[in-house]
């Protein structure tokens, strides 16, 4: 695909009116709006109103925060406000609310925070986890940094000497290679941090630039695939890099322009993957830990074929082709076209392990869109490990895998997934793709003794969607897959093995299982039966009600296959706009 360079382009003049208080000679040859963006690159809308709720207090059960602030945390607080809290991604709400609002009270109390948490914390003392957080720590320490530049103006020579004298025993924390967290994206942000520090208060600049772009050149080489995609198994994470990626390379213009280029060039190429995994209701699904939402970069994607995509279909062009596999990353996206009006068929096989970093149990799992979603997965809930809904979330009993004798993958006592050395075998191993005919084929090897083959297949002239799966054994075994149907799909018993599919009481698809196993059965659970569940979160804390399609055999010593066809229908005409 090709498209134009992509350049930055800023939110507008309110955002050059963050620089009113900043010193001279900050990031001289960028624009207003591009320093602008060095000091503010997040959207924090959508989080002032919990922000505030947690600041301000909402009701009875919710006070407000007083300052001076204890700084301790009960556990009943759980994960969240405790990171929320010390990394200070609440408190910055308080800098845009001022902005916004241009209410002196929200700038005087934002600054009020910071030196609040630097009385409470003369020390580092690592026995507080959340004090000295990895992420938490480079969170904080980008928006003092921040802070300092764009107030600093303002601040009297007190309040600049305690804020820089915290800033600098915090960064000695950061630059630490043993605090470093190597590999992660928290690692990024420490980088960033680093780097919003040498910007911001001058000290040891040229030290702390030149850290923070050795060890961020090494991770953005490292974080996406040969193909362009973000390693850490959600394409959350994955738009969240073109915000760093263009933070990065306008931070280092003048310091590096050649690293500069390369990020540039980096946050070109990663745009495939979004513009492909974008489904026809205009959202990206909720893999991983990535919500289901809709997301607009076009600031930093300027691409014909992006723009098409995040318009829905009012600007830009399609692309060409209408399957894509990302055979390094371990995943592939098949389409009827390229409707984006809500109407029209995509899927998606996963078949992706590149670290534990936001890894759920999906090897070879798959979605499948027709006209709004019809087979899903558990989605992704929240980071509160230790409830059941959300484990339930990560493990193998959230998405459309194999059991084999009843078990899916292991949990650790964290409760996150198990990643064993067989689970970065997992991958995609195969594929073709005609105008009639596209599949794609994944492998995984993760139970001993079992190999499994899984094939996505469309065929767009029949309206066939296929999913085969060949399982090798060295010894026979019980054998299960599991298939979550959405939320507002209900299915009618047509045979044993064979379902109509329903949406809203209209027929969409057919479904028939067959095998070469002499006792293959399948039911269908409308409601959770331990442990099989059947709740949809897709980036919500609270569910919605699925159901869990099961088809069982005992699979004998050599190759047992298991193949479900999907015959879709529509209940009018095909739209043909937006195909190719």
């Amino acid at each position: 695909m090709t498209g134009d360079k992509a350049v930055f382009q800023g939110p507008g003049d309110a955002a050059v009116d963050r620089l009113a208080y900043v010193r001279e000679g900050f990031l001289p040859s960028l624009t207003g709006e591009e320093r602008a963006f060095i000091l503010q690159p997040y959207e924090v809308g959508k989080l002032i109103p919990r922000a505030m709720a947690c600041l301000f207090g909402t009701d009875e059960e919710q006070k407000p925060r007083e300052l001076p602030f204890s700084w301790t945390f009960s556990a009943a607080e759980g994960r969240k406000i405790p990171y929320m809290l010390q990394s200070f991604r609440y408190q910055n709400c308080l800098k845009a609310a001022y902005f916004e609002t241009r209410k002196t009270e929200y700038r005087g109390l934002f600054l009020d925070w910071i030196f609040d948490w630097i009385r409470a914390h003369p020390r580092i003392d690592r026995s507080d986890p959340w004090a000295w957080h990895d992420d938490a720590t480079a969170r904080r320490v980008f928006y003092f940094s921040s802070a300092l530049a764009t107030f600093e103006t303002l601040l009297t020579a007190e309040q600049r000497s305690l804020l820089r004298s915290s800033l600098r025993m915090q960064a000695g924390l950061l630059r630490d290679e043993h605090f470093y967290s190597q590999g992660h994206n928290h690692g990024m942000y420490q980088d960033m941090a680093l780097a919003m520090y040498a910007l911001s208060c001058g000290e040891d600049a040229e030290y702390f630039l030149r850290l923070s772009e050795a060890r961020s050149r090494v991770y953005f080489r490292r974080c996406f695939s040969e193909d362009g995609v973000h390693r850490e198994h959600s394409p959350q994470y994955h738009t969240d890099m073109a915000g760093n990626l263009c933070w990065f390379s306008l931070a280092f213009r003048e310091f590096d322009p050649a690293y500069s280029a390369e990020l540039e060039e980096t946050l070109r190429k990663i745009q495939e993957y979004i513009l492909w995994i974008t489904t026809p209701e205009g959202v990206l699904p909720s893999i991983g830990d990535s919500p289901k939402r809709r997301k607009d970069l076009t600031a930093f994607w300027k691409s014909p074929e992006y723009a098409y995509t995040v318009s829905r279909g009012q600007e830009g062009h399609p692309p060409a082709e209408l399957m894509r596999v990302f055979p390094q990353a371990g995943y592939g996206v098949i389409r009827k076209d390229w409707s984006m009006t809500g109407e029209g068929t995509w899927m998606m096989l996963l078949a992706a392990t590149h670290s534990e970093a936001h890894k759920h149990h999906d090897d070879l799992s798959f979605l499948l869109y027709h006209d709004g979603e019809l087979i899903t997965e558990a989605g992704s809930r929240n980071y509160s490990y230790s409830d059941p809904l959300t484990e339930y979330c990560y493990s193998s009993y959230g998405h459309n895998v194999l059991f084999v004798e009843g078990q899916g993958w292991g949990m650790k006592p964290t409760h996150l997934p198990q990643v064993e050395r067989e689970a970065y075998e997992t991958g995609v191993i195969a594929w073709e793709d005609t105008p009639e005919l596209s599949s794609v084929t994944g492998r995984q090897v993760r139970f001993p003794g079992v190999i499994q083959v899984r094939t996505l297949e469309y065929d767009r002239k029949r309206e066939t969607v296929t999913v085969e799966d060949r399982i090798t054994m060295e010894r026979p075994a019980g054998l299960r897959l599991i298939y979550h149907l959405a939320p507002g799909i209900s299915a009618k018993r047509e045979g044993p093995l064979s379902w109509q599919l329903l949406r809203d009481g209209v027929r969409t698809a057919d479904i028939r299982i067959e095998g070469n196993a002499p006792e293959l059965s399948a039911k269908l659970i409308t409601e959770s039966e331990a442990p099989w569940r059947t709740e949809v979160f897709w980036g919500s804390p609270e569910p919605q009600q699925g159901s869990l399609l099961l088809a069982d055999c005992t699979g004998d010593t050599g190759l047992t296959l298991i193949r479900m066809q999907i015959m879709l229908t529509r209940s009018a005409d095909d739209n043909a706009a937006g195909s190719v």
